[in-house]
């Protein structure tokens, strides 16, 4: 059993769980990859719903259900790693529990943590940032989505060697660039994901609110969330003609809204590194984003669209009127996107990166 991994990450079977997030789009591409490159992975599944989150008694349960079939197989078989998604939150302290029975079990681990919220969970706290500087020595290694990631751990004493920089990934061959740009004279703005607070879907309503004299703008939003209702209100309350609410789509609906847009936003207040903006990204659309987790890497100002601050709404508006004033830089910026996600972000680079350590 030298040569098989563990894989702890979301996996879940099909149609178990319709929404869980971009972290089981990155543990599928990764499978998908271990599969065509014949490295045997055991999965430990930690899916779970995001709305309503479960109860904490019930998290718990199945936090040690999974700790204790980790050191199952820890115990029966000698892996060559594991390799371990972890979120924010109790997930953190979960998944470094996985980590630390690793090291017990002298089993090489790289701990991946994707959540922007840790990020913000250790710059608001003093005491969480002392804790997460602690936990952080047990992984061998460390995943970072970004330069802006290796820059905070960094900040968490993290040593160099212990860092590996792994840009999320996508399998490019699923998407393509609309071969033709729109000459209806509309320009559709596409959000894609959760419909909650946290992904900025109000900054971006209100910026709406301020641009909806022009009526060549579309803004179309896929996803659901708690927000919904209220979102419904204000798109009601304020007249905006201009917003179409589109609810949860499927996979083929969703490529086809990529194809059929000009502009993809995300105004998040945070991130690791969004699974939306990937597919965006591949599909060749012009990006305006926030400058959280990191996203920096592959939304550059003036190159493929415009990166923002969280929460800025003036700033978010301005760049919706920039994006719009010159079809010719949108094109231009359409097919940076392209490029950039064939050079940062296509599935074998970022696979191959997660298994290097354990060569």
């Amino acid at each position: 059993m030298r040569d098989r991994f563990i894989l702890v990450g979301g996996y879940p079977k099909p149609g178990a769980l319709a929404h869980p997030g971009g972290q089981v789009t990155a543990t599928h591409g990764l499978m998908a990859f271990a599969r065509q490159h014949d490295i045997p992975v055991d999965v430990i599944d930690t899916t779970q719903s995001h709305f309503p989150v479960p109860p904490l008694k019930t998290r718990l349960r199945k936090a040690v259900t999974k700790i204790i079939r980790l050191n199952r197989m820890l115990l029966t078989f000698k892996y060559r790693g594991v390799i371990i998604f972890s979120s924010a939150g109790l997930s953190f302290y979960e998944k470094i529990f996985m980590a630390l029975c690793c090291r017990i079990f002298m089993t090489k681990v790289l701990l991946f943590i994707r959540s922007g919220f840790f990020m913000d969970d250790v710059n608001q706290s003093g005491r969480f940032k002392s804790t997460a500087r602690l936990l952080l020595r047990i992984p061998h290694y460390l995943g970072a989505q970004g330069s802006r990631w290796a820059t905070f751990y960094h900040g968490l004493d993290v040593p160099d060697k212990k860092i590996r920089l792994i840009p999320n990934w996508i399998d490019l061959t699923e998407y393509s660039v609309r071969p033709n740009r729109n000459d209806s004279g509309i320009i559709r703005f596409l959000f894609v994901g959760w419909i909650v607070k946290e992904k900025g879907v109000l900054d971006l309503l209100e910026a709406i609110n301020r641009l909806k004299a022009d009526k060549n703008l579309e803004f179309v939003f896929a996803g659901d969330g708690n927000l919904m209702d209220s979102v419904e209100a204000i798109v009601e309350e304020n007249s905006l003609s201009c917003v179409k609410l589109l609810g949860w789509q499927s996979k083929e609906q969703i490529k086809a809204l990529y194809r059929e847009s000009d502009v993809f936003v995300l105004p998040s207040h945070a991130e690791g590194f969004p699974n939306a903006l990937l597919e965006a990204l591949s599909c060749g659309l012009p990006v305006i984003a926030t400058n959280v987790g990191s996203i920096a890497d592959s939304v550059i100002t003036g190159t493929n669209g415009y990166l923002i601050e969280p929460g800025d709404i003036d700033a978010l508006t301005q760049a919706i009127e920039t994006i719009t004033a010159s079809r010719e830089a949108m094109d231009e910026f359409a097919m940076n996107s392209r490029k950039i996600a064939e050079k940062r972000h296509d599935l074998s680079i970022g696979c191959e990166l997660i298994f290097e350590p354990f060569a």
